[in-house]
């Protein structure tokens, strides 16, 4: 190989160690629960949430929703808060807890773009760790009550 190809591959080396290192250093890793429910109007849905993750849903808590339609339909991803967390088991389903959420305005978008008895399909953001400790350690935060 001529010596002019080594300097380049070395700069092209440091270029994707910085860029995977950056990746590791700033990027974030969200633990979410599943959950599925029905718009109750324009701007509340009730999810129903396993019962073995009640412990980890509170007031206020971010939400991520989609419509659940056909993939590939442009559904846009709408964003709510946990208003309140139910106490009883939710309706034919003892293993789940209803949780109802708000919808949120977007960029001075109007909250409401459902109609009510839409299906649902939400994420429940629980917390956002930095990727690198993720990585070193996945499993820490399920371990702490």
């Amino acid at each position: 190989m001529p010596p002019l190809r080594w300097p380049i591959i070395g700069m092209l080396f440091l270029i994707l160690f910085g860029a995977v290192a950056a990746f590791l250093l700033w990027g974030n890793r969200s633990e979410t629960i599943a959950s599925r429910g029905t718009s109750l109007s324009a701007e509340r849905v009730t999810l129903n949430i396993p019962s073995s993750a009640l412990a980890k849903v509170v007031a206020g808590q971010s939400v991520r929703m989609l419509q659940a339609t056909p993939p590939g339909s442009g559904r846009p991803i709408l964003h709510a808060v946990i208003e309140q967390v139910g106490a009883a088991p939710a309706s034919g389903a003892p293993s789940f807890m209803p949780v109802t959420a708000r919808l949120i305005r977007q960029g001075g978008k109007p909250a409401g773009a459902l109609t009510p008895g839409t299906a649902i399909e939400a994420r429940i953001v629980l917390a956002s760790r930095p990727l690198l400790q993720w990585i070193i350690s996945p499993h820490a935060s399920e371990a702490t009550p």
